[in-house]
């Protein structure tokens, strides 16, 4: 405009609205309030196996992820609120401000109406008017453009919140599941527990009866090694006796031989020394004797010491195979369970071919027996046809010999009527009628 008119001399020009602002929450936590980011499992390996405290940590990151969750769902709703306050705060101060400047509007009016001309009022009122439109529009156009803006940031909070709502419910039905998981876990576990135990006892008892018998055969040991030492004793005690006896044997037979010495000491020089060569031998003797039973008193020990560490080393052995043993055992028990349920099913199946085989058997019986009962029928029956038909075979046999009999007899009568023939001739011929009428013995 070239010139200020005198009717807007009072009258501010078109101001821009400057709407208040508000940082949407999504952007405010992407800057602000960086969410940490999750770890991403990493894939186990093959060798590598879960252990209690490593789901305990994993129950409890989930626990603490989820609780972060529901605190970032929590401040999601407290911003939401508070754009929703401010709004309504923004909506007051915008109708107060309208308010404000449509009465400030009013007063210009008035105040502009008073010195203008009659014939420039329309024209000014026109020019305010669309003015005052330009303005509202301009408003209502920003309004509309910060409502909109508004409303994207409201939906985005909102699919903000639905997509941690669904987390969340995720997040539940993992760790549901993972509670599920371990608590199966803890059955298996608690089962096989049980069964170890179980195996353990069983090894304790085989244990404790291989100690006993371990403390048995070292009682055995000890009573053997007592009786051979109690016999070591005895022959100890024997080769002293013999030795004393010997003594005294030598001692008495040379006060004999001192006492023939002193009285035939000239006679018997030759047969001295004879007994003292004699005497001598009989030293070496016993001295090669005694030192042939301590050599074999010595190697009995020996052998003896060698039988025990034989026998201890025996008993390791023993020891040794009884623990394989009952490794072997355990498997041979789970391979003649296998072998029992094996022949359950081939005993059952016998048992099924078995009560089979009888059912044929008895329905085979059956129509052996019922093909019997027919032939016996048909037997009877036929034989009952034979004795009806050998009857009429007999009834006919009479009833031929009675027709020969009654002709027969009907011969003699004729006989005996050609005999007695009447003169009259009519009286033949009823005659011959009659003979001839009785010529069928039925009708007789």
């Amino acid at each position: 405009m070239s010139r200020i008119k005198p009717h807007m001399r009072f009258y501010e020009p078109i101001q821009e609205y400057n709407a208040i602002r508000v940082q949407s929450p999504k952007w405010r936590h992407r800057v602000n309030d960086p969410q940490p980011e999750t770890e991403q499992p990493q894939p186990a390996t093959p060798n590598e196996r879960r252990t209690p405290d490593r789901n305990s940590d994993k129950v409890s990151h989930l626990i603490s992820q989820q609780e972060r969750l529901l605190d970032h769902q929590k401040r999601v709703a407290q911003q939401q609120d508070l754009v929703a306050s401010k709004l309504s705060q923004q909506n007051e101060m915008l109708t107060q401000a309208l308010i404000q400047k449509m009465f400030e509007n009013k007063d210009n009016i008035i105040a502009n109406l008073s010195h203008m001309r009659a014939d420039q009022m329309e024209e000014y009122t026109r020019q305010l008017l669309q003015e005052h439109i330009r303005y509202m529009a301009a408003i209502v156009q920003r309004l509309n453009q910060d409502i909109e803006g508004l409303e994207a940031d409201l939906k985005a909070r909102d699919l903000a919140v639905v997509s941690t709502n669904g987390a969340v419910g995720k997040l539940e039905v993992h760790h549901i599941t993972m509670l599920q998981d371990l608590k199966s876990r803890i059955v298996r576990c608690d089962t096989s527990i049980t069964k170890h135990s179980a195996d353990l006892r069983f090894i304790l008892e085989e244990l404790r009866r291989l100690e006993g018998q371990q403390v048995h055969m070292k009682e055995e040991f000890g009573n053997l090694f007592h009786r051979l030492e109690a016999e070591i004793l005895s022959i100890t005690g024997e080769l002293e006796r013999q030795s004393s006896e010997t003594r005294h044997e030598l001692i008495h037979q040379g006060k004999d031989i001192d006492n023939k010495i002193t009285n035939m000491d000239g006679k018997m020089q030759a047969q001295i020394t004879d007994v003292r060569s004699t005497i001598h031998d009989f030293k070496l003797a016993t001295d090669s004797e005694r030192e042939k039973m301590e050599r074999r008193f010595q190697m009995m020990l020996e052998k003896a010491t060698t039988s025990w560490n034989a026998v201890m080393e025996k008993v390791d052995r023993r020891l040794e195979e009884s623990h394989f043993v009952l490794e072997a055992r355990l498997q041979k028990l789970e391979d003649t369970m296998a072998i029992d349920r094996q022949k359950l099913a081939e005993i059952q199946r016998a048992v099924e071919t078995k009560v089979i085989n009888q059912l044929n058997a008895h329905m085979a019986n059956q129509e052996q027996e019922l093909h019997k009962a027919k032939m016996e029928f048909r037997d009877g029956f036929t034989s009952v046809h034979d004795s009806i038909r050998n009857m009429k075979t007999v009834v006919e046999g009479k009833r031929k010999l009675m027709a020969d009999q009654l002709r027969k007899e009907i011969g003699q009568i004729r006989k005996i009527l050609q005999i007695e023939m009447p003169n009259n001739p009519d009286d033949w011929n009823t005659q011959k009628v009659l003979t001839v009428t009785r010529k069928n013995p039925d009708d007789w």
